[in-house]
């Protein structure tokens, strides 16, 4: 008993150490990245390249950082003993540094309660010295456990148990550490389900579309809120979804909203110009909200109401280059380009949206029943199918397409 206290305190000391280096690590890594934008800004005229290199290296530094303490924290929080396979993912949008959504896969087995107490332990030390862990996914499975298996989490899709905001975060879905492996066979046995396949069954991919665009659709129907800078609600959502959407069209690798749009852009050349506008947006937006919560406070809403509350915008507006320039301080400036790269997604938005209900309209079963010639007698047992696959699409509030169809004439 004495040695095994002896062990647990020198874990403990190790982990404290181990979070200690983190924290440091952490704030040099955003104070060398702020450097790198301001030398950047003074040596381009284009805003925007240096908005990009910087949401690139703020990204591919901080999940470094963050894959490598968490590869070493479970080196000395995980028994020897545990033998089974896992894998710890990061499901959450890449490089967010208020909290880290993950999702614990592992195999089932017996080893179950030590990886649980690991990754408990994990989560505690990094709710100490680094950004939080959110279990997002296991949470919305409803188990008791922060692990999940590759078949809980099946059953769990086939029944609808999860919502479209849950299946977009495992679209997102990035290796941190663990099996190389039982990630592969989480994007083969879960992700590709949702991709599109010309020869396959894509009833989950058009499920989830039709829940993707019904969600971007109600955020475009209000306009932003005055008063208040809401980078995620005012566009991001908005972007980050449609990104998402045409990654399941296409089927493409990347997980990233930008490395999505940069690949969609040599895809599909037609759609480069609306789509280049949208990634405009996202790095502007993305670079005001990453340096909103570095230089002002981890919260999601700014309030602009009166002259006080926009004083606060002043660091975030000289990190992003703006200067005073006669009567026009480098705030009003600033936020004019705010409001430019929020109209300009939400404008993106809609012909965007429509290529994906011409895409939706192709592939569905509703669409060709609704489209059906006038005089061609239905198919047997027409209204049975069309109510059991009704039933399969419990949730999905975009039906464009077969109404469309519907109301064409003949």
């Amino acid at each position: 008993r004495l040695q095994q206290k002896t062990v647990t305190g020198i874990t403990s000391e190790a982990l404290s150490l181990l979070g200690t280096f983190y924290a440091v690590q952490f704030l040099h890594l955003n104070a060398r990245c702020l450097e790198r934008l301001a030398v950047d800004l003074a040596e381009s005229p284009d805003r925007l390249r240096p908005y990009s290199l910087f949401l690139q290296n703020s990204e591919r530094d901080f999940v470094g950082l963050t894959s490598a303490y968490v590869r070493r924290a479970l080196r000395l929080v995980l028994p020897s003993e545990v033998k089974s396979r896992y894998v710890l993912c990061s499901v959450g949008t890449r490089g967010h540094q208020d909290d880290i959504d993950v999702a614990a896969i592992d195999e089932g087995g017996p080893d179950r309660s030590a990886l649980d107490r690991a990754f408990a332990r994990l989560t505690t030390e990094m709710l100490r010295h680094a950004s939080a862990l959110d279990h997002y996914i296991a949470a919305r499975v409803g188990t008791k456990s922060l692990c999940l298996s590759l078949e809980e989490l099946s059953r769990t899709l086939a029944s609808g148990g999860l919502d479209f905001v849950a299946v977009s975060e495992l679209l997102r879905a990035e290796r941190l550490t663990g099996s190389r492996r039982l990630y592969a066979r989480l994007q083969d046995e879960i992700v590709s389900q949702y991709l599109y396949h010309p020869a396959g069954d894509n009833s989950l991919h058009e499920c989830y579309l039709r829940r993707l665009l019904g969600e971007i659709r109600s955020l475009l129907l209000f306009p932003p809120a005055t008063g208040i800078l809401h980078p995620k609600d005012d566009a991001l959502r908005v972007i980050s979804s449609l990104a998402t959407a045409y990654k399941t069209i296409e089927a493409l690798p990347q997980t990233s909203m930008r490395e999505i749009l940069a690949s969609l852009s040599e895809q599909r050349r037609a759609l480069g110009p609306l789509l280049k506008r949208l990634e405009d947006s996202s790095i502007f937006l993305e670079t005001f909200r990453h340096l909103a919560h570095l230089l002002l406070a981890q919260e999601e809403g700014i309030e602009i109401s009166d002259s006080g509350l926009r004083e606060n915008l002043l660091q975030v507006a000289a990190a992003m280059g703006y200067r005073d320039h006669r009567a026009v301080q480098a705030v009003d400036h600033m936020l004019v380009h705010y409001e430019e790269a929020v109209e300009a997604a939400r404008e993106t938005a809609l012909p965007l949206m429509e290529e994906v209900a011409r895409h939706l309209a192709g592939i569905s079963a509703f669409s060709s029943w609704a489209g059906g010639r006038i005089g061609e007698p239905p198919a047997e047992n027409l209204a049975e199918q069309i109510a059991a696959r009704a039933a399969e699409f419990r949730g999905a509030r975009f039906w464009d397409d077969p109404l469309e169809a519907l109301g064409a004439p003949d």
